[in-house]
């Protein structure tokens, strides 16, 4: 009976210290990275597109003034 408990323990054990010897996954630190730097992209993709869309606004607002000032009048 002690035996068995001795190699179960030792079985997990090494489970449990095989990834810590095996190192860093590149891979997914990769991956990590390239979203990281999409999301960046992204942010300052819709900064822009904040930015034309107030001008589009200030444009539209423009319009409706001139256009109910021409309503008045007639």
């Amino acid at each position: 009976m002690k035996k068995p408990l001795i190699v179960l323990i030792g079985v997990v054990l090494f489970n449990t210290t095989l990834p810590v010897l095996a190192g860093p996954n590149w891979a997914l630190i990769e991956d990590g990275r390239k979203a990281q730097a999409a999301r960046m992209h992204q942010g300052s993709s819709k900064e822009a597109t904040t930015q034309q869309q107030d001008s589009k606004n200030a444009k539209m607002q423009k319009m409706m003034k001139e256009c109910q000032a021409m309503m008045n009048k007639g």
